[in-house]
């Protein structure tokens, strides 16, 4: 697939979701729930992503792949999409309904968006699993954010764990499932002193409380920011790139 020079375009959530919404109707999925940072976003802070990640079921091979090419021929790879299609301002990541994600479909609870459209979005007490995983480090400050501005039920969260086998991520004491230990190091890593973590969830507090129709203006914009700071970068490490060259060249020819 050619990949094309990304061109400012407002991003639009809710066309993708219709879209697939679209899916559903025709029988190429049974169902699908929103997860990841979007799904996130619909609870609390907006987050500078680009990404809409999406369990879908059935999970197999052959739905994933046709939901991929449906959204290949539709949209088109850019040098900011890490060699994923772009559509209506966002990539899209389909994952089968399996083990801890088939279960966070079954749970997940439904939004009513602009426009009436129901749309399901993934808890976020299995958010708050997931984002734990390993491998998802780089989100932790977005797992501390859920802990401090959103009422979870960690009798959930501990059910969740310990079905999947996930205990050795967390702290157990006495059934009640702790993060002090890791919300502090949020507060040393991320905000100076106390009162600036004090602010930060009273901030997440407000935004968990915004109307989802500017919830989602919010996640459009923020996508659009991201895609403004990659081009930023792009163009920032290119520079450098060319400047190095510059150098190396004088030093061939000294050596020569």
């Amino acid at each position: 697939m050619a990949e094309k020079t990304w061109k400012a375009s407002p991003p639009d959530i809710m066309a993708n979701l219709r879209l697939i919404d679209s899916f559903k109707e025709e029988g190429v999925i049974e169902d699908y729930a929103v997860s990841g940072a979007i799904a996130g976003e619909i609870y609390g802070e907006p987050r500078t992503v680009q990404d809409l990640e999406l369990i879908v079921s059935p999970g197999t091979k052959e739905t994933i792949e046709r939901l991929e090419n449906e959204i290949a021929e539709r949209g088109a790879v850019d040098e900011y999409s890490k060699g994923r299609p772009r559509l209506n301002g966002f990539t899209i990541s389909f994952i089968p309904a399996e083990g801890i994600f088939r279960d966070a479909l079954d749970a997940s609870l439904i939004k009513r968006l602009p426009g009436g459209m129901k749309v399901r979005f993934v808890r976020p007490e299995y958010l708050l699993v997931l984002l734990l995983e390993p491998e998802w480090n780089d989100w932790l400050p977005f797992a501390f954010d859920l802990c401090d501005y959103h009422n979870l039920d960690f009798r959930l969260v501990a059910g969740i764990v310990k079905k999947h086998g996930k205990e050795e991520i967390y702290r157990q004491e006495d059934e009640k499932w702790h993060f002090k230990d890791m919300r502090q190091q949020s507060i040393k890593a991320i905000w100076r002193t106390p009162k600036q973590f004090k602010h930060k969830v009273k901030y997440h507090r407000e935004n968990a409380r915004m109307p989802l129709f500017k919830k989602v203006e919010h996640i459009n914009g923020c996508c659009a920011l991201y895609l403004e700071m990659a081009r930023i970068r792009m163009n920032w490490k290119q520079e450098k790139d060319k400047k190095k060259q510059a150098n190396v060249a004088p030093d061939k020819e000294r050596k020569g």
